[in-house]
This record gives structure tokens, C-alpha cells and sequence, in this order.
């Protein structure tokens, strides 16, 4: 039986400018539910740093051209990987309740910020620095750090359904020095 609504409120964030802080903290409230909202005490520190890595593989698209390489890369840092898709809502609280870094190309998997506590680092990879004006301003209105990684020698990927959607080589490189420098930043 399909489900009726009287009135659907669609969230939908645009690309011609950032979200309101309203509109954010709203969401931050339903998404994660009592788990941020103030329900439950802050995660202690862990001993090592837990990071996610947002897969776009089922997609097939904004994937690393430099596969082998970018997967050891993910190995090496501790990485988890996950398809959102895969996960329920519950699930995706749980897991990012605690994380310290979330690493993903632009596109909607980035809303599992909205699960992941202040302070968390999120990394947008993608091809230029204009092309999401909307991860940024959530992550910090959610009190989160935000970098972009520029990727370079990007293709169109081959599941394309826009012209964002482009493969790009990742650099490695520039990405352990960043986590080098998130692990040596004091603790707020």
C-alpha cells in the first residue's frame, strides 16, 4: 500500500548557496536523534583515531583513478570503508558517533556528518573547490573541521550522470600529511 502524507518536507540544499544554520542544526536533531542531540555523553578518546571512508563503489562514480594505490593508502591509515546505502539509519548513528576523521568525494554520502560528533575532521575530495558550496558551511555549523583534497588528472567517471561525476587520482601523499597533522593538533 503506498504511504500518503498530508505535507513532505524535502530537504534539499542547492548548490547556489550554503544551508541555513536552522535548517542544519534541524536536521542534526532528527538524523542523529537523542545519540547528539544531548541524549548521551561525549565518546571518550580512543587510543588510536577512527576513521571512515565514504565508498562510492556501487555507484561507480567520483572514484580514484589510483585504485590500488588509494586502497592501500586506506589500509595503512585505518581506515573503514562504507556504502552508506548499505547501512540503516540506527546503523549509521552508531558508527559515526564516535568517528574523528570521515574522508569522501563531494556528493550525498557527505551527509553522514550529520551523524559524526563535533570536532570530527570531514574531507571532501573532489576536482575543484567550487563545485560543492554546501558540505563545508554544514560542517561547520555542525562545529566540525572541513578540508577540501583537490584532485587532479580527473576523467569523466564511467557511470556518469553529471558532470560532476569524475574519476580523479588521490594523493596519497598529501593525505597522510594531513592526517599526520590532524593527529598532532591538541584535543578541544
Amino acid at each position: 500500500m503506498p504511504n500518503r502524507f498530508r505535507t513532505l518536507h524535502i530537504f534539499r540544499p542547492g548548490r547556489s548557496m550554503p544551508p541555513h544554520p536552522c535548517n542544519v542544526h534541524y536536521l542534526r536533531n532528527v538524523l542523529a536523534g537523542s545519540v547528539l542531540a544531548g541524549g548521551t555523553p561525549p565518546v571518550s578518546r580512543k587510543t588510536k583515531p577512527k576513521r571512515i571512508f565514504l565508498s562510492r563503489a556501487k555507484i561507480g562514480t567520483r572514484l580514484a583513478i589510483n585504485a590500488d594505490e588509494f586502497e592501500q593508502f586506506l589500509r595503512e591509515h585505518d581506515f573503514s570503508t562504507v556504502d552508506m546505502a548499505e547501512l540503516t539509519v540506527v546503523q549509521q548513528r552508531a558508527m559515526f558517533a564516535d568517528v574523528d576523521v570521515v574522508l569522501g568525494a563531494l556528493g550525498s554520502d557527505l551527509l553522514a556528518v550529520y551523524f559524526a560528533p563535533p570536532q570530527c575532521t570531514v574531507i571532501s575530495m573532489q576536482c575543484d573547490m567550487d563545485s560543492d558550496r554546501c558540505a563545508p558551511p554544514t560542517a561547520v555549523i555542525l562545529g566540525m573541521k572541513h578540508q577540501f583534497l583537490v584532485c587532479t588528472n580527473s576523467r569523466p567517471s564511467k557511470h556518469a550522470r553529471n558532470t560532476l561525476d569524475r574519476d580523479f587520482v588521490v594523493d596519497c601523499g598529501e593525505l597522510s600529511r594531513r592526517l599526520r597533522e590532524i593527529d598532532a593538533a591538541p584535543s578541544e
